[in-house]
Parts: C-alpha cells; sequence; structure tokens
C-alpha cells in the first residue's frame, strides 16, 4: 500500500491554523510528532496549555487534511502541552513578527481582542492559549 510521504503530511498539517493565533500549527512549532503506519496517520500537537477548549478545531482540521491524501486510511490526534520555555519562545518570535509588521507599516503594535497573550493587557477571550 502506498504510504504518503512526510512532505504530503507536513504540507497538510501546514493548512491546520491555529483558531487563535491565525497562523498554521506547522509555523508555530506545535507539531511535536508525526508516525505512519499501515495507512494510519498518527499526528502529537501541543497546545500552549492544557485543557485548551479549541481541541476539537485541530482535530476536525488535522483529519480534513490529511486524511485526503494518498495511502491514508485514518487518522488520530495527540495532544501534549507546551513547557512555559517553549511558550515563551513563541510569545517572543510572534511578538517580534507583529513589532516588524507595526513599523514595516509605521502603525503601532496595539492590544487587541485575539491577541497573543503573555503581558498585562493581553486579552484572549477564547481562553487558548494562556
Amino acid at each position: 500500500m502506498e504510504q504518503p510521504s512526510r512532505e504530503q503530511i507536513t504540507e497538510a498539517l501546514g493548512k491546520v491554523i491555529d483558531p487563535e493565533l491565525k497562523r498554521p500549527v506547522t509555523e508555530l512549532d506545535m507539531v511535536r510528532e508525526v508516525r505512519v503506519e499501515d495507512g494510519h496517520v498518527a499526528v502529537m500537537i501541543a497546545l500552549t496549555v492544557a485543557g485548551c477548549p479549541l481541541r476539537d478545531s485541530f482535530e476536525n482540521q488535522v483529519r480534513e487534511h490529511v486524511l485526503p491524501l494518498p495511502g491514508v486510511e485514518s487518522v488520530s490526534l495527540e495532544f501534549d502541552v507546551m513547557s512555559p520555555d517553549e511558550r515563551a519562545k513563541l510569545t517572543q518570535r510572534l511578538r517580534g513578527a507583529r513589532e516588524s509588521t507595526s513599523r514595516a507599516s509605521g502603525s503601532s503594535c496595539s492590544r487587541s481582542q485575539g491577541s497573543w497573550p503573555g503581558s498585562a493587557g493581553w486579552s484572549s477571550p477564547r481562553g487558548c492559549s494562556r
């Protein structure tokens, strides 16, 4: 049986968007592990916090994008949680990207709902990334 390539799976996971951060899980370094065996693809995604209420979105998206790949008969998703150091690095990376975008456009970085949390004033009403 034909197995999907690592590149095909990575490309498919690149279409899985974190519902709060609005970026692909591959770009956010949230994909911990991918295993392929006999038509089954198992993916592990690291959430920013335990008990993330948006797990269903990740599950639905992973199935939607990975299941159609040639040779994939089933997909499972497991979750892990980022360490404080991993969250800090992600926060810093996201802030750096936002600041460079703000500088390029000539506007200041504003605080708004749905922005990456981590400092006073940043809010995330859906609560997954804290």
